[in-house]
């Protein structure tokens, strides 16, 4: 076997035939982060004149002109075929060590466990803890079974089951999230896909939540094309208003009935509690629909053509979507912009796409103990399950020079 170089076309051609295929491997990829200090190289494994694995790798010199290099949910190859992939690990070594490599790492797009909400394993990978194995062997430190965000990549993320009906699906999701996209609806959300992809007009609102530069959304656009999608989730002020008023006049009626109820009833009626406690609550109910009026009201007064409160970007590759970034404004998250933005996503695509990610989960199921328990309580929400990868690994090529490097100096950021 021997690594060689390929060009962008030939490794995207290896890419369409590989089921590990990911958006992080990709030519398009490669030219975005060819723009931020990375230097990108597309290597491939040759055996017997036949291409049997390829890589994006990035690097970076991190000390004395030696380079980390990672290869983003790479290497791309059979990982079932054991021997192949043994082979690949050894003669990448020698490649990165001629490079001026200092270390790499790399963290397969491979699944280990599908879990279900709470954690329970649904379906697992009879190979991974033999492909695992087979790495450590070739000397290759495991990272271990990182259940928080602790890698360059998160190890765990939310992913919709398809293809699927929408009917079957909506009935699948949990009552609170099926309860929030009935409130934004109702509150006059609306949600619109932006197909000029106005970088600019994109960046008034995720700028705010995002450390990445306008520059890095235009190598997006630009690098992938109509594979970029951009959905917005707008509120009609106008019928904010008006939902807003109708439910509030409903909920005065209501609190009316229940107040004459009581008066006529005095304390000795038979079900008075359960009255009482129906009051409690149209009582909070009330306080809140008077506040969305107020608001509603100051919103169509300043607005009236609508104001842009939230934003999802999506990417896609070949038959997968990803929900790669998202942000709202933290003042309207009453209206659960970001719930009604997944959703209209996750319909649109649920009968055709081959797999729909959501977004980047923990691994502790235990609502106590995780401290990132909001992330997982939103995404495994939405019919989803939690994808569980196998993990990352990473070697030392040059350890004399290593031992003076410390590795916490450089930070891939993807």
């Amino acid at each position: 076997m021997k690594v060689i170089t390929l060009t962008p076309q030939q490794f995207d051609t290896f890419m369409l035939t590989s089921i590990n295929s990911n958006p992080w491997q990709t030519s398009s990829y490669g030219e975005i982060m060819s723009k931020f200090n990375y230097e990108v190289y597309y290597i491939g494994f040759e055996e017997s004149g036949i291409l049997v694995g390829a890589s994006l790798m990035l690097a970076r010199t991190v000390y004395m002109g030696f380079k980390h290099f990672y290869a983003p949910r790479g290497i791309i190859t059979n990982y079932d075929d054991l021997k192949t992939l043994t082979t690949i690990i050894d003669e990448l070594k020698k490649y990165i060590f001629k490079q001026k490599g200092l270390v790499y790492t790399f963290d397969p797009f491979i699944i280990r466990n599908l879990r279900d909400r709470k954690g329970n394993i649904i379906a697992s990978n009879k190979n991974a803890d033999l492909i695992v194995e087979t790495i450590k062997k070739c000397r290759v430190e495991f990272k271990g079974d990182w259940i928080y965000f602790e890698g360059i990549q998160p190890r765990f993320y939310a992913a919709v089951p398809t293809p699927i009906t929408p009917e079957k699906l909506f009935k699948s999701l949990s009552k609170q999230i099926r309860n929030k996209l009935r409130k934004s609806v109702k509150f006059g959300i609306e949600i619109y896909q932006d197909e000029t992809k106005d970088i600019d007009e994109m960046f008034k609102l995720h700028g705010k939540f995002t450390k990445r530069p306008i520059e890095y959304y235009r190598e997006l656009k630009t690098n992938f094309g109509d594979n970029l999608e951009i959905y917005y989730a707008k509120i009609n002020t106008a019928k904010y208003v008006y939902n807003s008023k109708i439910l509030y006049e409903r909920a005065i009626d209501e609190a009316d009935t229940l107040n004459n109820i009581i008066q006529d009833e005095g304390y000795k009626g038979r079900n008075m509690r359960s009255v009482l406690n129906k009051k409690m609550e149209m009582d909070k109910v009330l306080s809140c629909y008077k506040s969305h009026l107020l608001n509603a009201t100051e919103l169509l007064k300043n607005n009236p053509n609508g104001l842009v409160i939230g934003l999802t970007i999506v990417l896609k590759h070949k038959k997968s979507i990803y929900l790669f970034e998202d942000s709202y404004l933290r003042e309207y998250g009453n209206l659960s912009p970001v719930h009604l933005l997944r959703w209209k996503i996750i319909e649109k695509y649920c009968q055709n796409a081959s797999h729909i990610n959501i977004g980047a989960v923990t691994g502790e199921f235990n609502k106590a103990e995780n401290k990132f328990r909001g992330i997982n309580e939103v995404r495994l929400n939405y019919g989803s399950v939690a994808a569980e990868y196998i993990g990352e690994f990473s070697h030392i090529v040059n350890k004399p020079i290593f031992s003076l490097y410390n590795a916490d100096r450089v930070t891939f950021r993807i």
